[in-house]
């Protein structure tokens, strides 16, 4: 910008006076609104090519003023590392198992279940591992007091993983008017990633940050804060609704006993028929607690669930018999299933997103048959279930630290949906990732003969550039399944993110520094071309003191009468002003250097008598 006012203020037509110091004030933004910028937007000049060139130089001056102020704040946002999440590799792997197999729409009775009817400790099982959320989860219960809150985070064990089983428990939106408990939710809800999926991506982690550390030496992720592993995957959740059915109505042989609807914008019942020799033997005094699993095809269409129970407790530890109808919902939603590099072994779901209406989503209809291994006998020659035990742990049956009245429903309901949350992830335990890792045989499973070969697993969990995903099949560090067991597995992909300081163009922020910069290179680049080309280069003139000597030594112009410091006035700015040589001063003498002359700041009014400047002359 400098040179280009330089030439035309040298051998051009002139320029605006506001115009004239615009190099030394573009490291203000405030120049853009000043008088001095407005007087040389509104200069006006003879037409054609004199117009061309000043409306070449407000642009000029617009773009280098903004360029002045911003490109340094922006540039600095580029050389920072920034914390943040950076895609950082992957893998695809196989699952041995159909997608239908692995995810079934409806469970069912099956011969490799049979021996869950009593608990034996078998944790592929639907009920395996209830022993863990008997203990860190209903021993709560009896202990909660109002303005309590409960767990809402149980880890289950798998093989090769801990699952995160995430719940939320219902309750009352205000008791007896006085308060909000900390979680209105209208159901109890319950989710947990399924265990193959959770082991599956738990293992991958681990061969990740083997690659991380080992290929390339570790120098590609050295300054990372941990990293995360995600896979999408169907991962089940179960929503729960209960309705004390104490109070109910007779139909001849049958009760008819109200139970909830779930998913209605407000409380509504269906009837649920019981037999009356059903409900004695139940409520029969030293009965334990029982869980009645009903799969009524017309019941669970007019309730939206895809199971109903009825739960009995004789002789609650309130001293009365408690009888609770219950509606569930089971749906298999394919959300993101996580782990991290911090949280070794720990894999978390995301179904509590969603939303508790009936919405468009896979669902599993269960049946009663399957449930019934929920709540398995405790022994074979019992009739007691675990069951029992639970409702003694969590204050409703036979225990000395009974949990109050007002949250019996609710504690049902987290029951029920840990219960049936807990068997849906259960129903892929037996399955296991397969394949083989490239560059590994039997003799070495691991591959780590073959760490530094170029078709070694380790690069193919890395992405290869700096930074993405690997979702090509072909990338994978998984040797190619064979067409037969391809047909009979299903395929997932992990994806890899470190979170950590690295340089990048990511985000609006650095784009607008990007292209700053960008537009900063392209000026200087034409300038240093147009200098070489041309030999036009100016560094006269580059301070405001050289043009205060040069003006205070030239001709007094009318045109700046009674102007002075604190001059604001635009049309004062909109002056043109060149630079001439005079010869001759007032008295007809020559003046300058021999008979050259010497350089003046000439306005319209004084520039009668002056010479254009030639090139290669010394002027005084």
């Amino acid at each position: 910008m400098l040179t280009f006012i330089q030439r035309e203020l040298t051998f051009g037509d002139g320029v605006p006076l506001g115009a004239l110091l615009a190099a030394k004030e573009i490291s203000s933004i405030n120049y853009l609104w000043s008088s001095r910028f407005w007087g040389a937007v509104l200069f006006k000049n003879d037409t054609g090519s004199r117009m061309l060139k000043k409306w070449l130089l407000i642009p000029l001056i617009t773009i280098s003023t903004v360029l002045g102020v911003f490109v340094g704040p922006l540039s600095a946002t580029l050389i920072i590392p920034r914390v943040d999440d950076w895609p950082a590799g992957g893998t695809n792997f196989w699952v041995n198992g159909t997608h239908d197999t692995l995810f079934p729409k409806r469970l069912d009775d099956s011969s490799l279940i049979a021996h869950c009817a009593v608990d034996t400790g078998d944790t592929s099982c639907p009920y395996g591992g209830w022993e863990i959320i008997n203990q860190v989860y209903y021993a709560f219960w009896p202990r909660l007091e109002p303005l309590g809150s409960m767990p809402e985070n149980i880890y289950m064990p798998s093989p090769y993983s801990q699952r995160h089983l995430t719940l939320r428990s219902g309750s009352n939106t205000s008791l007896d008017g006085m308060y909000e408990s900390i979680w209105n939710g209208p159901n109890t809800v319950a989710s947990v990633p399924p265990s193959v999926v959770s082991d599956a991506l738990a293992e991958l982690a681990r061969l990740w940050s083997f690659a991380a550390r080992n290929y390339d030496e570790g120098r590609r992720y050295w300054s990372h804060k941990d990293a995360t592993y995600t896979v999408r995957a169907p991962e089940p959740i179960v929503q729960a609704l209960c309705l004390d059915a104490s109070s109910h109505s007779s139909n001849g042989s049958a009760l008819l006993l109200p139970i909830p609807i779930l998913h209605v914008p407000v409380d509504q019942t269906e009837s649920l028929q019981v037999l009356n020799t059903t409900m004695s033997s139940l409520q029969q005094s030293g009965q334990p607690p029982m869980i009645i699993w009903f799969d009524e095809p017309d019941l669970k269409r007019r309730t939206n669930a895809t199971l109903n129970a009825l739960v009995s407790i004789p002789q609650a530890a309130n001293g009365m018999s408690l009888l609770f109808s219950c509606t569930i919902d089971s749906a298999l939603p394919e959300k993101t299933v996580s782990t991290s590099r911090n949280g070794v072994k720990i894999v978390n779901g995301d179904a509590l997103g969603y939303a508790s209406t009936n919405g468009q989503v896979p669902k599993v209809d269960l049946s009663a048959e399957w449930a019934k291994y929920l709540t398995p006998r405790t022994s074979a020659d019992s009739n007691t279930t675990i069951f029992s035990k639970i409702a003694s742990t969590a204050g409703l049956w036979n225990t000395g630290t009974p949990s109050h009245s007002y949250n019996y429903q609710y504690i049902v309901e987290s029951i029920l949906v840990t219960l049936v949350a807990n068997g849906l992830g259960r129903t892929t335990y037996n399955s296991s990732m397969i394949g083989h890792l490239r560059g590994s045989n039997s003799s070495d499973p691991w591959g780590i003969a073959h760490f530094n070969t170029p078709d070694a697993w380790l690069r193919y969990m890395l992405p290869h550039k700096i930074m993405g995903f690997n979702d090509d099949p072909a990338n994978s560090v998984f040797d190619p399944l064979p067409a037969s067991v391809a047909a009979n597995a299903s395929m997932f992909t992990m994806r890899a993110t470190v979170n950590g300081y690295a340089f990048s163009a990511r985000g609006n922020a650095a784009r607008a520094s990007v292209a700053a910069l960008i537009t900063y290179i392209v000026l200087a680049a034409c300038h240093i071309v147009y200098s070489v080309r041309t030999g036009w280069a100016s560094t006269a003139n580059d301070s405001s003191l050289e043009v205060a000597m040069l003006a205070a030594s030239s001709k007094r112009t009318e045109r700046l009468k009674n102007t002075g410091a604190g001059t604001e006035t635009v049309t004062v700015f909109e002056e043109r002003v060149k630079m001439k040589v005079r010869r001759r001063g007032s008295n007809g003498t020559e003046i300058g250097i021999g008979n050259n002359g010497k350089l003046e700041l000439v306005f319209r009014d004084t520039e009668v008598g002056c010479d254009e400047v030639a090139t290669n002359v010394a002027y005084g």
